[in-house]
């Protein structure tokens, strides 16, 4: 469950990076 927690947000973050 911590590790796909953090693949969750590694996730988000390179959407949320690739969105600007």
């Amino acid at each position: 469950m911590f590790v796909t927690n953090i693949f969750n947000s590694n996730f988000f973050y390179s959407v949320v990076l690739f969105d600007f």
